[in-house]
């Protein structure tokens, strides 16, 4: 809830003798704390219609908010332990859907660096800050530094025993939090192993900064807040895809509260997946640095970093055991109003974004396109020299955010995925894959998804390498998303935005690309239906699923290389 909201709301609730916000019948709905506190975050009005208390024993615990009389969050005699959200507003008082009792916990499984041993893993817990004394079983453990501070970051490395992953037996890491002991597990593929991952980039849900016009348009329509989650919940429900990823734009989120609710959504399953993560403009600044500050909040890449838990070059030298910080906080976001238009100055250091590593037979190199190509040239020939080195690597992808940097939005042209494709393919240890076709880049931002993006910008041998995969809720530009059922660009298919789910597929000695087209009620329902039925694997063979891409994988050309 904005400052100037939560101003309404206090001025007027005193007046103010009949229900608030949804209709009593509209929460009473909801049988579980997490829905209705989910349901009450993501309203289109003030985001707090419906509230849930613990110690009410009269029927249904899921209320609208009422008169200021009689309600039990804003009222005379209101109860102080009722859960509403977002945690951003203290009135009733607000708080996230972990507080509810079936909470799942909010964990992170980032695979590490390749600078480390295969099987060394990240795990981290992100928790309200007020309940952190409660959190034990983590190396670091500290409330959100410089935004986002109603939440926490407990996280350290541990490294799976070989005899679990050469065994494919999962490994288990306990840890308490508020609601008492649990447990985090991990599932790591074996080394040059085929695997699967989901990505996705920019979703939206129709909320905050993305109820602007031109923003989250197609959210709406394919009630992405809902169906987002409930896909992918599905389709790691057999625990067959080992890591999921976003590109970027992850939920238009400046203040953390949209990000909780929407996380709060997805299965421990799900969770317990290794997480990858690169930043897009819209998880540094709301509009941009040149509009730099927004009354919707900055965050700066510093809640994105924190929330997602990544091992990345920020954290290259820490070792196993230590309570350092993972990250880099050198930079205060909260810069002078002096530099009012120059917002790239408030952004997070680029080694929190950039980061290389292993599952399976596949490497991935993530970075933020939010820095030039030559701040980022070093990395990326650490990363080749590292993929190059490791002869397990089959297939490479660079994963970043930007394909287009258009000049507002924060990236460098210079290092849009395309462009710093372009030059990372020469470099040695990447080159090797691209001469066999197996090194490929995947972006977001243009919000379409669809293979081989600017043909006649990039020409062929970058092109055909290429994906995009921004189509989750947002508007799509007249002539940016023209896509036929093969994935292809087509210039005389109309005009719309779409919305599916690609998973990438390296196991039995093949590279492929599989799109799930969910862009109508029919073809959601009917994929929905079929993967919760019979796993992602059984569905293949269904109307609404495309192969974008089928290929051998071709073992390249070692080459002799050293990790920096």
């Amino acid at each position: 809830m904005s400052v100037l909201r939560r101003l309404f709301v206090a001025l007027t609730l005193p007046a103010l003798s009949s229900p608030v916000g949804a209709a009593a019948s509209t929460c009473s709905v909801f049988s579980t704390c997490s829905s209705c506190v989910q349901h009450a975050a993501l309203d289109d009005h003030d985001g707090i219609s419906c509230w849930w208390c613990p110690l009410d024993g009269g029927g249904g615990r899921c209320h609208d908010l009422g008169a200021f009389a009689t309600s039990k969050c804003f009222g005379l005699f209101r109860n102080r332990k009722c859960i509403a959200s977002p945690t951003t507003a203290s009135t009733c008082p607000m708080k996230s859907p972990d507080y509810c009792p079936e909470a799942v916990p909010q964990i992170r499984i980032s695979k590490g660096m390749m600078t480390r041993s295969y099987n060394s893993v990240r795990v981290s817990l992100i928790s309200p800050s007020k309940t952190l004394s409660k959190v034990s079983g983590f190396d670091y453990s500290e409330r959100f530094r410089w935004v986002w501070q109603q939440l926490a970051l407990s996280s350290k490395l541990v490294e799976v025993p070989e005899s679990n992953v050469a065994s494919g037996k999962s490994f288990d890491v306990p840890f308490t939090w508020m609601h008492g002991s649990d447990s985090m597990t991990i599932s790591l593929p074996k080394q040059g192993e085929g695997t699967a991952g989901l990505m996705i980039a920019d979703p939206c849900v129709y909320k905050g900064l993305a109820t602007l016009p031109s923003f989250c348009e197609a959210g709406t329509r394919y009630r992405t807040g809902e169906r987002v989650p409930e896909m992918i919940n599905a389709m790691l429900a057999d625990g067959t895809i080992k890591y999921w990823a976003t590109l970027g734009d992850n939920w238009y989120d400046p203040m953390g509260d949209i990000s909780q609710t929407l996380y709060a959504k997805y299965s421990k399953q799900v969770l317990q997946a290794l997480n990858v993560v690169v930043p897009g403009n819209h998880d540094y600044w709301s509009f941009g640095p040149s509009l730099w500050p927004s009354p919707f909040g900055e965050q700066c890449g510093n809640g994105f970093m924190q929330f997602n838990g990544m091992d990345t070059m920020a954290a290259k030298h820490i070792p196993r055991g230590s309570s350092d910080a993972p990250y880099n906080f050198s930079v205060d976001p909260n810069i002078s109003i002096l530099y009012d238009g120059d917002g790239q100055k408030c952004a997070a250091s680029q080694d929190n974004m950039n980061f290389y590593q292993q599952i399976g037979n596949v490497a991935l190199i993530g970075y933020t396109g939010a820095s030039y190509y030559a701040d980022l040239r070093s990395f990326f020939e650490e990363a080749c020299a590292a993929v190059g080195a490791e002869k397990t690597v089959k297939v490479v992808f660079l994963l970043s955010h930007w394909d287009d940097a258009n000049g507002s939005t924060g990236g460098m042209n210079d290092s849009t995925t395309p462009a710093a494709f372009s030059k990372v393919m020469k470099i040695p240890g990447c080159k090797e894959f691209h001469e066999k076709r197996m090194f490929k880049w995947i972006t977001g931002h243009t919000h379409c998804n669809v293979l081989s993006p600017y043909m006649n910008e990039w020409g062929a041998e970058v092109a055909e390498a290429g994906m995009r995969i921004a189509g989750f809720g947002m508007k799509a530009m007249e002539d940016t998303c023209r896509v036929e059922g093969s994935g292809l660009q087509c210039s005389d298919c109309d005009a719309q935005a779409n919305f599916g789910f690609p998973i990438y597929d390296t196991t039995n000695g093949r590279l492929r690309i599989l799109y799930f087209d969910t862009s109508s009620d029919d073809k959601y329902a009917a994929a929905l239906s079929c993967v919760q039925k019979k796993g992602w694997r059984g569905c293949e063979g269904e109307s609404y699923v495309s192969t974008w891409l089928d290929t051998p994988i071709v073992e390249r050309d070692t080459v002799e290389s050293v990790v920096v």
